[in-house]
């Protein structure tokens, strides 16, 4: 029974800790500044399971879709950072997370489309914007290497969706 304490006080204080994140700057839009990535991979899934159990807070369509928008500048955020730190191992699963981010997004504003509708321009013209970064870091990698398909996939994935929004 102690260490159930001990591990939900950890827990707790952790989720204490992730709901605190700050924006910084990126490129042309605020990515949040993310503490724990991919490469931590026991806290990464803490992390995780933490955002799944998150979602459960949020009883509106509004808030949902703030959420789901800013899990999706997580995920770009993390993306970033793996790109940046040269974590190649973590390119693939962190890329594939950022894609199905950004389809959960646009699916949910899709079909919700009148209950969130004023968000809906709001996350088109972020979902634009993360294209640029995210060619940024696409050229990093060389032109048709595992790498750059990854993240040119990602780069597709967001043309693809945006369309369902249209």
């Amino acid at each position: 029974m102690h260490k159930f304490r001990k591990f939900l006080i950890l827990f707790i204080a952790s989720a204490v800790i992730f709901s605190l994140q700050r924006e910084v700057t990126a490129s042309d839009i605020n990515l949040p500044k993310v503490s724990i990535n991919p490469n931590s991979h026991l806290l990464y899934s803490f992390k995780r399971l933490f955002e799944k159990s998150f979602l459960f807070t949020k009883f509106t369509n509004q808030s949902k879709a703030d959420y789901y928008r800013d899990l999706t500048l997580t995920r770009m955020s993390e993306l970033k950072n793996v790109v940046d730190g040269n974590l190649l191992g973590e390119v693939e699963q962190s890329a594939q997370r950022f894609s199905y981010q950004v389809g959960v997004l646009s699916d949910f504003l899709a079909a919700n489309g009148t209950s969130v509708v004023d968000k809906k321009s709001k996350n088109i013209e972020i979902l634009n914007e993360l294209k640029d970064p995210l060619i940024k870091l696409r050229d990093k990698h060389k032109y048709d290497s595992s790498y750059w398909m990854l993240i040119q996939h990602s780069i597709d994935s967001i043309d693809l969706n945006l369309q369902k929004l249209k």
